[in-house]
């Protein structure tokens, strides 16, 4: 959505998959004219502060990078973005199930048959993995959580809702 154009993306202070996914973003978001402005946390009642924080005059969008604690605590930053009517995005359908808006990222269970058929190439037919070729992530999925849209007074346009692989209704 072009009108977004400052995004929060929480972490815990000193996470390093925070600031190696902000550093891959940059490039983009510099791109598309967008903010990434991160809130770091030292615990959950730090981030409890910085959600009740926030409103839709601070952000436009919830981000997730990769961060094991907001993960843990996704369930709460997701049902307060709902409130405060600000889209979330996560990498795992698994959240858009839980009421994220969407959810973009690698389908762990084809990552799961993906490593098993490498692994089964080392173990069994005797490959050395310095000779197997660099595989990355096969299977991406969209998916897009429709009942939230509708809280938040969200529409997502027909364009999109074609690309997703999963429509939560």
């Amino acid at each position: 959505d072009p009108r977004i154009k400052r995004i929060i993306v929480f972490g815990k202070k000193g996470s390093k998959p925070i600031k190696f996914s902000l550093e891959a973003m940059k490039p983009t978001a510099k791109l598309l004219g967008v903010e990434i402005i991160l809130k770091e946390v030292a615990d959950f009642s730090d981030l409890k502060s910085e959600i009740n924080a926030i409103s839709r005059a601070d952000a436009d969008a919830i981000y997730y990078a990769p961060d094991p604690f907001i993960s843990k605590n996704a369930t709460f930053v997701i049902n307060h973005s709902i409130e405060k009517k600000l889209p979330t995005i996560f990498a795992d359908t698994y959240f858009a199930e839980q009421g994220a808006l969407a959810a973009y990222g690698g389908n762990f269970k084809s990552s799961g048959s993906q490593s098993a058929r490498i692994a089964a190439k080392i173990l069994f037919e005797n490959i050395l993995p310095k000779d197997l070729p660099i595989e990355g992530v096969v299977d991406v999925d969209l998916a897009i959580n429709l009942a939230s849209a509708e809280k938040m007074g969200i529409t997502i346009s027909q364009e999109v809702l074609s690309l997703a692989k999963i429509i939560i209704k």
